[in-house]
C-alpha cells in the first residue's frame, strides 16, 4: 500500500494537532510512504516547525526591544534615585535583554 500524500495536507493537519517529529515519521511509515518521499515529507515538517519557532522568536524580539527602549527612556526621564535605578536599569533592561537573546536563538534555530 504505497499511498501518496497530496500537497502535504496530511502533514499540515498533523502539525496543527501538535505531533512531534518522531511520531510524524512513524505515522508516515504506517501510511506506506516510501523512503524517498519520507525524507521530503520530513523536511517539509521541519520547515513548519522552524517557521513556528521563527514567529515566536520575532515576537520575543519585539517585546525585548520595547522593554529595553522603555527602560532607557525611563532612566533618562526619571530622577536618579537608587531604588528607581535598580528597578529600571537593572531590572527591566535585563529582562528585555534576556527576551532579545531568546528571540534571536529561536529565529536562528539554535
Amino acid at each position: 500500500m504505497n499511498m501518496e500524500i497530496n500537497k502535504f495536507q496530511e502533514i499540515e493537519s498533523k502539525f496543527q494537532e501538535g505531533i512531534n517529529a518522531d511520531a510524524m515519521r512513524t505515522y508516515l511509515v504506517q501510511l506506506g510512504v516510501n523512503d524517498d518521499l519520507l525524507d521530503e515529507h520530513m523536511s517539509y515538517f521541519k520547515k513548519l516547525v522552524y517557521k513556528k519557532q521563527q514567529k515566536l522568536g520575532f515576537k520575543l524580539l519585539q517585546i525585548g526591544a520595547l522593554l529595553c527602549l522603555a527602560s532607557c527612556l525611563l532612566t533618562f526621564i526619571h530622577d536618579y534615585s537608587a531604588g528607581y535605578t535598580i528597578i529600571t536599569l537593572y531590572g527591566i533592561t535585563v529582562i528585555g535583554t534576556c527576551l532579545l537573546l531568546a528571540g534571536l536563538a529561536l529565529v536562528f534555530g539554535l
